[in-house]
């Protein structure tokens, strides 16, 4: 069965369809109901950005519009990820790519319009593995401190490590420290 008679099965009522057993169509009624009628389209799934794109048209929606892709970079808005993924997106859509519109501020505009979805990514906690102590309840974990270095906190193993945000690392993060006894522990975020 066709859109077209699905809708119509659903619009046109049985006292309007059957007249002594036989099918009937009022003309009039049918012409006015289904004068501007189309076929559903297809939805069309929204991109999907890392987070710092998504802060990138945030922070351009809400703080700065005449912002430049170098002011994004420096206040540390846009990371090298974001402008990766920014390209990517840029050649794989047909209206940015090559001989397209070669903007970024553009893609990111259209982002806002059009929408987008964010990708959350893993968050983890890094439990050092030989200085926890198991007897006293107590575990060492690594965090940023306010000057972006990283230092080490104890904390009780009562604590809800989820909710102390300055102990969670992305994976990128903790693929650049090079470190080696730390238990890696996925945190929702």
């Amino acid at each position: 069965m066709s859109e077209f008679e699905k809708e119509l099965l659903n619009k046109v009522s049985p006292h309007d369809r059957t007249h002594n057993g036989h099918e009937l169509f009022l003309g009039g009624f049918l012409a006015e109901h289904f004068k501007d009628w189309q076929p559903p389209k297809p939805q069309q799934s929204l991109p999907v950005v890392p987070e710092d794109v998504d802060k990138a048209i945030k922070y351009l929606k809400t703080q700065n519009n005449f912002a430049t892709l170098s002011d994004l970079k420096k206040l540390d808005i846009l990371t090298e990820k974001g402008f990766l993924w920014l390209n990517d997106f840029q050649f794989k859509d047909r209206r940015f790519g090559f001989g397209g519109l070669n903007n970024k501020l553009f893609i990111l505009s259209h982002l806002a319009i059009t929408g987008y979805t964010v990708e959350k990514e893993k968050k983890y906690i890094l439990k050092h593995i030989d200085l926890s102590e198991q007897d006293n309840e107590v575990s060492l974990y690594l965090s940023h401190s306010l000057y972006k270095e990283l230092q080490h906190e104890r904390y009780s193993k009562d604590v809800d490590m989820s909710e102390i945000k300055r102990c969670h690392f992305i994976q990128s993060e903790i693929d650049e420290l090079n470190i080696g006894s730390y238990e890696q522990i996925e945190v929702e975020p």
